[in-house]
């Protein structure tokens, strides 16, 4: 579990979403737009109990 947790936080797409991306509303239409982000975020998002997996 903190092997896959270290890759998401290792993730060079994330870094460089966070790094071309200053506001909150930067960051969330890049998400929306790239699958390759969302998904990481949804996986994120699921492993916290926030949301169910889909």
């Amino acid at each position: 579990m903190e092997n896959k947790r270290e890759e998401f936080d290792n993730n060079k797409e994330m870094k460089k979403l966070l790094k071309e991306n200053s506001t909150r509303m930067e960051i969330a239409k890049e998400i929306q737009s790239n699958k390759k982000i969302s998904e990481i975020v949804g996986e994120r998002l699921a492993s916290k109990k926030r949301f169910p997996p889909c």
